[in-house]
């Protein structure tokens, strides 16, 4: 960037000022005397600077300032965020001018505090017209943030920095010429943790002399430190720079024009990437704002160890990474069967879950019962659960066994999935004997209404000739003075489940009442009818 900053000390000020200001506003709430106190004196001394200079422009290296001549000005920190936000962002030089309004610096100074891990974008998105931005190159070349074109140079004239110039590569492929102490320094940069630009810049250069007579050697360590580099970044919460590593890897891979030494090299790196390792770094570094690239890694790597991941999954709580996980395992489950029955296996109460819902839609026979069959084996409710919906959904014809096996569950759950299968299919004669046994037991009373409803509905579309031996079982035998209200319930829920269905004619439900002679029957029927009639 070229231009003159004025005099250095008086730009100091103004940015020791700015990062004090930003540091405020991190500290206080939104509104705060101090904050607005520390914005407005920030505006009046940039003001006051725009006002002689024009504009104040600057280079941001890292947590170092530099003025346009190159001259470093001021050394952040970096538990604050200016400069070192900006840095992280993709922006390498940043700029004033004339005109800037206070709202603006508000709003820069705002975006900032809020928005530290995506700023850039935010930046773009606010678009302030006295505010203008150098962005790094490797954010153009990956088309992560659209950049407007007033937005890519500040200034054409290249920068000099105080501490010695970078080595100038060339960008053009067809023409390499790396030494092997420019690879070298490039290695320096990625272990100094300043190779981001580096690393996207000339990776392609990098890639291509890799293959090439003479420079096998010092690439191969090039190639081993851009890996190291890769998950470093992604520890550090950066999942772009392993996502374009392992892109540019596997492309050269499948491109076949390595020998096979260099193949071998490219694979050992690959296989670093994908290690456990890696996937433990993505699950303690993930950010909301990485978006779909934590799929697109995930689905490149493509982890032949799976352990770490269902391990994974079984804690994670944040849904979008769960589906993400879950949209893998199943791609796995789909391009081989057999993991089915390994995962579930090998998984957790939330894995295995899913694992029963994966063999009900992928229409494997084989795997798909060996799961589900296990599945209603464990001691797992909330798996036992899942299995029986989808054994249910797959082959109805199978209520009446898993109806012998659980209606007596001491899991109400589970009893109501069995009764929602069996109203769903309007009745099942042969289920019929086993609900009128339990209509019939003694503690039926105690149940709680919903499942009373269930049951008499079952039983009532499933053999409507059991169903009046039941009632009648109910009628003639009242409980004591502490049942009374339960077995009034019960009747209560019988009575309505008659007539709603249609099953037994209004005559026919009094004659039986008055043939059992039950006085407070009779009392329970007038209550519904009154209460039925007055509904109406």
């Amino acid at each position: 960037m070229g231009g003159n900053n004025g005099n250095l000390e008086e730009l100091l000020r103004v940015l020791d000022l700015m990062n004090k200001t930003v540091r405020t506003c991190q500290v206080y709430p939104p509104g705060h005397e101090l904050s607005t106190n520390f914005l407005k004196q920030l505006h009046k001394e940039l003001g006051t600077y725009l006002e002689r200079e024009g504009k104040l422009e600057c280079r941001i290296e890292e947590l170092s300032v530099y003025s346009a001549s190159g001259q470093k000005v001021f050394e952040g920190r970096r538990e604050d965020l200016f400069p070192w936000a900006l840095y992280r962002s993709g922006i390498r030089g940043l700029a004033f001018f004339q005109g800037l309004s206070y709202d603006e610096l508000k709003g820069f100074v705002d975006l900032m505090v809020n928005h530290p891990e995506d700023l850039l974008y935010y930046l773009l998105e606010a678009d302030m017209a006295h505010i203008a931005f150098e962005v790094a190159e490797y954010v153009v070349l990956d088309g992560e943030v659209e950049v407007p074109e007033g937005h890519w140079r500040l200034s054409k004239e290249p920068l000099e920095l105080e501490g010695g110039t970078p080595p100038s590569f060339s960008r053009d492929l067809g023409d390499v010429a790396l030494t092997e102490e420019d690879v070298a320094y490039l290695i320096r940069e990625l272990k100094a943790e300043r190779g981001k630009d580096y690393l996207s810049s000339y990776l392609d250069i990098i890639l291509q002399v890799f293959p090439m007579e003479g420079y096998g050697d010092v690439a191969q360590d090039f190639i081993k430190s851009v890996g190291s580099f890769a998950l470093e970044s992604l520890g550090g919460g950066d999942i772009h720079i392993c996502l374009r590593v392992t892109k540019k890897m596997k492309e050269l891979l499948e491109k076949g024009d390595l020998s096979p030494e260099r193949a071998s090299q490219l694979e050992e790196v690959l296989e670093v990437l994908r290690s456990p390792r890696t996937l433990r770094l993505m699950r303690k570094g993930y950010l909301s704002t990485w978006g779909d690239s934590f799929e697109e890694l995930l689905f490149q790597l493509d982890p032949p160890r799976v352990d770490e991941l269902l391990d994974w999954l079984e804690g994670e709580e944040r849904e979008k990474v769960r589906g993400v996980l879950l949209k893998f395992l199943r791609e796995k489950v789909k391009s081989q069967p057999s993991h089915l029955l390994s995962f579930f296996a090998e998984g957790g109460p939330r894995v295995k879950r899913e694992m029963v819902r994966l063999a009900g839609e992928l229409g494997e026979p084989e795997e798909g019962r060996r799961v589900l069959h296990m599945a209603l084996d464990l001691d797992v409710e909330e798996v036992k659960k899942e299995a029986l919906k989808v054994v249910l959904k797959m082959d109805p014809s199978s209520l009446k066994q898993l109806a012998e096996r659980f209606l007596d569950s001491e899991d109400s759950e589970i009893r109501y999935i069995l009764f929602d299968a069996m109203l769903e299919l309007g009745g099942m004669p042969s289920v019929a004997p086993l609900l009128y046994r339990e209509v019939t037991k003694e503690d039926f009373i105690d149940r709680t209404y919903l499942e009373k409803r269930l049951l008499f509905s079952a039983l009532m579309l499933s053999n409507r000739v059991l169903f009046i031996e039941a009632l009648k079982v109910v009628l003639t035998a009242p409980p004591g003075w502490r049942g009374r209200r339960r077995w009034e319930e019960t009747l209560g829920v019988a009575f309505t489940v008659a007539m709603d269905t249609g099953g037994v004619a209004f005559r026919e439900l009094r004659g039986l009442l008055e043939a059992s002679g039950n006085k407070r029957a009779m009392r329970v029927w007038e209550r519904l009818l009154r209460a039925r009639e007055g509904a109406r």
